[in-house]
């Protein structure tokens, strides 16, 4: 090889080597959006996410990303170096509805914060405060005659009730149709051991608490891994706290 093409050869070389330098560093631009829905802590599997990228055109570029699980979900985003999108949607949905969503102008090279609320202003979650309801059926098993068990909502975020042989009381956490329940604590009275299974199993359900919804005037609470829900009918506030003060 003659000095020329040496000088040559070295000259692509370092050229090739600058392209494909600069290919990498554009391809790991830290380019994320920061998903949270406060207070809730996590999605339910049975939620569906998608992330829709509105260029300068207005053309819509949406993916569907799965289950988010606990909050605050990292997603970096699939941009190419012909697509430049200014802004970012995220929409929540359960059985094809679209229940909470968010959106935010994009920042290049930046954590995207994108703060999740409820696609209807006034939804069914503020309907639970201050209510008072007495469990008619565990997802399918029924309740014992001989027990009653009932949920009070209270207006400061927490619960409370009587399980069919204590008394417990908890926290809840509801945005939209999600809801979560936990740090339940109970009483500790000696149960008789046909009892003491349904409160077992009653509180255990209750803490996989994942969504809710009015049927019929009736409450269902739907919990992870069960295709029917807990079921509570309204009942007044006299007679929720009687169930409470008396046992």
């Amino acid at each position: 090889m003659n000095i020329k093409a040496l000088a040559l050869f070295c000259m692509t070389s370092v050229f090739l080597s600058a392209c494909q330098v600069q290919s990498v560093s554009q391809d790991n631009h830290a380019d994320e959006i920061v998903i949270s829905a406060p207070p809730l802590s996590r999605l339910p599997e049975s939620a569906t996410v998608d992330v829709s990228l509105v260029g300068s055109d207005q053309k819509v570029f949406t993916r569907n990303i799965g289950g988010v699980g606990h909050f605050p979900y990292h997603y970096k985003l699939p941009f190419s170096l012909s697509y430049n999108p200014e802004k970012v949607i995220v929409k929540v949905s359960l059985d094809g509805a679209a229940v909470l969503s968010g959106t935010h102008d994009l920042k290049r090279g930046e954590e995207n914060p994108i703060e999740l609320v409820p696609v209807q202003p006034l939804t069914i979650s503020s309907s639970l405060k201050g209510t008072y309801w007495r469990a008619i059926d565990l997802s399918g098993r029924g309740i014992p005659s001989s027990v009653e068990t009932t949920l009070v909502f209270k207006g400061d975020n927490r619960i409370l009730g009587h399980d069919g042989c204590n008394r417990y009381q908890g926290v809840y956490r509801s945005v939209s149709v999600f809801l979560e329940i936990d740090k339940v604590v109970t009483t500790r009275k000696i149960c008789p051991s046909s009892i003491k299974y349904h409160e077992e199993r009653y509180l255990m359900l209750l803490k996989n608490a994942e969504r809710f919804t009015l049927i019929d005037g009736d409450l269902a609470i739907y919990v992870s891994d069960k295709s029917k829900p807990l079921l509570f009918s309204k009942v007044s506030a006299q007679d929720a706290l009687i169930s409470w003060n008396t046992h």
